[in-house]
């Protein structure tokens, strides 16, 4: 890894390299160690940050917050309480198991099953998960300024996940559904043993914004859903509202940081501040957060959003986090009366949009594309960490009106944030999951591209984001081919994602973790792991650091052309490898109805390159064969079929080759997939590679459901730069031409 400043300068513009720099002086220069002094919770109680006119006193304030008509999402949470069980039915068990796991220091981290950690934890522990190693321990005594992130004996994100208050959330909902003062206690008592370890900008839990602002949302929840309880705790609410007090009054110190960052760390940040300026109006510098927090919120939703819906980080967890910090930010807007300029709530519907299209409407789940460290904003919900469903209901209750799914345990998250669907006749869409998701598709076709020599518009087209979609009945498609404009999470263009019957086929790997020893040090960011091409072993762009790429490679969609009736698709890309002059990567995928999806790859150039062509693939029964690689997909039989770049090939399980020939010189990460932060299984990862003279043809044969290849007749092109390898496919009397 290497830094080239004219490169970093060039493409991620002088404004935030400036200000990182400015950020990096204040912190080496013992200014914010300055601007934000560690001192003791008894130091500063709740009167240091309330306007002299407020009372201070326990009994006293509560009193004041009584009076008070403050809106929130909810006011009552018992009778929210009530809704909450009809929502949930039987799964409603499932909340109060882990509310009750809680209690018995057994907590859920980036989605992953319940791990012991204690009741209390140590909140310097790295939490211990299913794939790290062994526990370790930093200590929490000095100021956070003195912590080097990069010299920590573990990834910090495992010891920040505990203190985002995640369990906040599940013991609040536990509460609002039984009513029992238990999870209330629990609470107090896991709130008062984090202020007893982590006196305030002491310790690695005051180090990120970023953290600070997601534990703010968890404290302000749980306040307004403990309210009732409060009144009558006034020792209690006096430490809960200090301790939101003093996580407001941290963020505005390293919000340079967050906007030299300018992506989810300024957004939820801004969220912050202003969800304290706007619910807490009694604080003396309660106005100057709301005004700050608003206007970096509507200055990140109007830069952060691309015009085709789809968000700056090219990730898809984090794509769920911003649009779950934007639907907080418009619903609270609303209700303090001010709302939201139009061009944000835009923002939000764009998102909302972009991301029906992408999710998969049966199962809620999305393709495992870009950083994935297993962030989630809002956990209201008992369904899992993969699904989307929570989210996509309540943005589209929130910002279109209408839902896109039928009732479900996934209403949950809009019944929270107070944009629960009040159905006549729930019945009415019941079982259908696809109605409203294709209503969705139709009113978005008008933002995007059109769709190659067919003339309309294709919905299915994302061109701001790098995103194109292929759909059959059973089957979906996704190509990866950006024109980037803001900072790549992964070198993955042309990666292509195929998903069948709900089932994510050919898929990215995902993450893992960002930082441990070798391999594992964010290793599944490159070419190399995604299913593209790898060209001489370097991967097309430059990585400059562990998480920054350089000399980025830009794609262009070169064409793509569909039947009338949809039962044949063709869709063309090409981007330019960088790091080898001027070789081509160009890639053309065929859809014949659910039967069959072809991927040809065209490597362009001039001499002799080695190309490698790597698939990864849910780990399942196999049979394998030099060109033919045979999977059980659930009963039905699919068949991979490679033809041309194929001199070897090797087929890797759990970093092990399993069948094949070795050819790398270290496969310990081959053969993994990540389906969060901290957590990776075994997988299936088939790689070909052959060294010959460029042009170089590669075809990807997956055939779905016994496809026979003699109804298929195909025309065949000479591999040729901007040009699709196909002239026409004909298939039992259709025909498509390019």
């Amino acid at each position: 890894m290497r830094f080239q400043p004219l490169h970093a300068l060039r493409e991620l513009g002088p404004g935030p390299l400036a200000r990182f720099a400015v950020y990096q002086i204040a912190l080496r220069s013992g200014w914010l160690r300055w601007r934000t002094p560690a001192f003791t919770w008894e130091e500063r109680p709740l009167e240091w940050w309330l306007q002299s006119h407020i009372p201070s006193d326990p009994e006293g304030y509560a009193q004041y917050r009584e009076a008070r008509s403050q809106h929130f999402f909810f006011q009552d949470v018992k009778r929210l309480g009530i809704t909450l069980k009809e929502i949930l039915g039987e799964d409603g068990e499932a909340l109060v198991a882990e509310a009750n796991s809680v209690l018995s220091g057994r907590y859920r981290l980036f989605g992953q099953p319940e791990i012991a950690l204690g009741n209390p934890p140590n909140w310097g522990t790295f939490a211990l998960t299913s794939s790290s190693g062994e526990m370790a321990v930093v200590g929490l005594d000095r100021h956070w300024t003195e912590y080097g992130l990069n010299e920590l004996p573990q990834d910090v994100k495992l010891l920040w996940e505990i203190s985002r208050f995640g369990w906040a959330y599940s013991l609040a909902r536990a509460y609002a559904l039984r009513g029992d003062e238990r999870y209330v206690e629990g609470f107090f008592a896991l709130l008062r043993s984090w202020r007893e370890a982590n006196a305030p900008n002491k310790g690695l839990n005051w180090h990120s914004g970023q953290e600070i602002a997601i534990r703010l949302l968890a404290l302000i929840f749980s306040f307004f859903t403990f309210n009732q309880v409060l009144r009558e705790r006034g020792g209690d609410l006096e430490e809960l509202v200090t301790m939101i007090a003093v996580h407001a009054d941290r963020i505005p110190a390293t919000l340079l940081y967050a906007r030299a960052q300018d992506n989810n760390h300024l957004l939820v940040e801004a969220l912050a501040l202003y969800s304290a300026g706007v619910l807490f109006p009694e604080f003396r510098d309660a106005r100057r957060w709301k005004s700050s927090g608003r206007q970096f919120i509507v200055r990140a939703l109007k830069g952060q959003v691309f015009q085709d819906g789809g968000y700056i980080q090219h990730s898809m967890n984090y794509h769920r986090l911003a649009l779950q910090a934007g639907i907080w930010a418009v619903r609270l807007a609303e209700l303090e009366g001010d709302p939201l300029p139009e061009t944000s709530v835009d923002a939000v519907r764009r998102m909302t949009n972009w991301l029906a299209a992408v999710v998969d409407p049966a199962t809620g789940n999305a393709p495992n594309w870009g950083p994935n460290d297993g962030a989630l904003l809002l956990p209201l919900s008992i369904c899992p960490f993969g699904d989307f469903r929570p989210t996509l209901q309540a943005a589209a209750l929130t910002v279109l009106g209408d839902p896109i799914f039928h009732p479900g345990s996934w209403d949950e998250l809009a019944l929270w944030l107070g944009v629960e669907d009040a159905r006549d006749d729930k019945s009415s869409v019941a079982g259908d999951t696809s109605k409203d998701d294709g209503k969705l598709r139709r009113e978005i076709s008008h933002r995007n591209e059109t769709d190659g020599d067919q003339g309309g518009v294709c919905p299915d087209n994302f061109p701001q984001s790098g995103i194109y979609l292929m759909s059959g009945q059973k089957s979906r498609g996704m190509l990866r081919a950006a024109q980037f404009h803001s900072r790549p999470g992964h070198s993955d263009q042309l990666h292509f994602d195929l998903w069948w019957g709900g089932i994510n086929l050919a898929r990215d790997p995902g993450t893992y973790l960002y930082n441990a020893d070798p391999p594992w040090n964010n290793v599944f960011t490159g070419a190399w792991c995604h299913n593209t091409a790898l060209i001489d072993g370097s991967d097309p762009m430059l990585r400059a650091s562990r998480f920054l790429w350089l000399r980025w490679s830009q794609a262009r969609l070169l064409g793509r052309w569909r039947s009338k009736d949809g039962r044949l698709e063709i869709l063309s890309a090409l981007h330019q490898y960088r790091s080898r002059g001027h070789t081509v990567h160009q890639r053309t995928i065929l859809r014949v109805e659910d039967q069959l999806w072809m991927v040809v790859d065209d490597i362009l150039g001039v001499g002799e390159a080695e190309v490698r062509i790597g698939w990864n693939i849910p780990d399942m029964p196999f049979e394998m064969e030099e060109s033919t690689l045979r999977v059980n997909l659930q009963g039905s039989k699919v068949s991979i079929h490679s033809e041309g770049i194929q001199d070897r090939y090797a087929l890797y399980r759990a970093g092990e080759i399993i069948a094949g020939e070795e050819f790398v010189s270290d496969s310990r990460s081959y053969g993994w997939y990540s389906p969060t932060y901290a957590m990776k299984q075994p997988a299936l990862y088939w790689l070909r590679s052959a060294h010959a003279q460029l042009p170089m043809r590669g075809v990807t044969k997956w055939m779905l459901d016994e496809t026979d290849m003699e109804d298929v007749d195909i025309g065949w092109l000479d591999p040729e730069i901007r040009r699709p390898a196909l002239s026409w496919i004909d298939y039992r009397g259709m025909r498509l031409e390019t």
